[in-house]
């Protein structure tokens, strides 16, 4: 819509700008659990997932009620069949993730549990319809903390320090290409 929305890091609070005049939506308070989550609008509702605090990584798909005769705050939305194994522990530091009419993916990240950083090299993917999360497999790539990961409707971009890598969710494929002489990694990141 037209109007910006600012959303504390940590999750909770829930601030509108529209028209130059600024006013708090939410009937809730800064839970401070959801940092490095991911926050994403889809068919106009704001959800967040996973995110760190309290000394660990969560796995909470939560979704803003702001919608006439709504609670106007964030409410946990539930799957119908658990998580698959690697989100048990849960995922922040997303570097990416996307959606499409059906479903949401998530690509990279860490879950941090005990002061170990474990980095997501798995596509994971929750169905709104069927309220499912799934594993649709380990990619052949392991992600360090070195790797910038971007996306683009259907596709995940992997660049490191060689060349990108493009995980196609359309096609199920996953491409490695070097960089040339004319492109390079220290000359990217310069920029």
């Amino acid at each position: 819509d037209d109007k910006l929305l600012l959303i504390h890091q940590g999750g909770g609070v829930v601030m509108r700008i529209e028209k130059n005049i600024i006013s708090r939506l939410d009937d809730s308070f800064a839970t401070m659990h959801k940092f490095m989550g991911d926050l994403f609008v889809r068919k106009g509702q704001v959800y967040h997932f996973g995110g760190y605090g309290l000394w660990r990584t969560n796995n909470t798909m939560l979704k803003f009620y702001d919608g006439e005769n709504q609670s106007r705050q964030w409410e946990e939305i539930i799957s119908s069949n658990g998580f698959p194994n690697g989100l048990n522990k849960g995922i922040s530091n997303f570097t990416s993730s996307t959606y499409d009419k059906e479903n949401y993916y998530i690509f990279g990240g860490q879950s941090t549990y005990n002061g170990q950083k474990n980095y997501n090299s798995v596509l994971y993917n929750y169905n709104f319809n069927s309220d499912k999360w799934a594993s649709l497999g380990k990619v052949n790539y392991s992600i360090s903390s070195e790797d910038i990961v971007l996306n683009s409707e259907n596709l995940f971009y992997i660049f490191n320090r060689t060349g990108v890598c493009i995980l196609d969710l359309q096609e199920s494929t996953f491409s490695k290409f070097n960089y040339s002489n004319d492109f390079s990694y220290n000359r990217l990141s310069s920029i």
